[in-house]
């Protein structure tokens, strides 16, 4: 991030402000345990 552009700054903020549960929806493919889930 270079600490003199406004944009770079928006775009941090932006970054850190999101909800974590939504970091962690695009982060792991939550479909793929799907199988394990449904046959309970």
């Amino acid at each position: 991030m270079d600490p003199h552009s406004l944009f770079s700054l928006n775009d941090h903020l932006e970054a850190v402000s999101q909800h974590p549960l939504e970091v962690l929806e695009r982060t792991v493919d939550f479909e793929y345990f799907r199988p394990w889930w449904s046959k309970g």
